[in-house]
């Protein structure tokens, strides 16, 4: 498993931050789960609005939601460790 190694320049003594390539993923991944959230429901709200509907999600929405916030955070995920790493993916 491959390490990026990241310095830093301080007052005192430069220091390094050194993370795994999962570690990274998983931290990219997380902090792009609010925004994925904001961009599904964001998707739901227009479509719900088109069609004029009003009232609480269904069960469908929810799964909607859930599994559109998932996939937005991966690809995110998949695209900082392509761009980082600079490999592809499904070669």
């Amino acid at each position: 498993m491959s390490r990026s190694i990241i310095t830093y320049d301080f007052d005192e003594k430069d220091k390094e931050y050194d993370e795994t390539q999962l570690r990274r993923f998983e931290t990219i991944f997380f902090i792009s789960l609010p925004a994925g959230v904001i961009f599904s429901l964001l998707g739901v709200l227009a479509f719900r609005g088109a069609a004029g509907i009003a009232g609480p999600f269904t069960s469908i929405e929810y799964q909607y939601i859930f599994l559109s916030t998932v996939s937005i955070s991966l690809s995110i995920a998949f695209h900082d460790n392509r761009v980082v790493y600079k490999k592809e993916m499904f070669n």
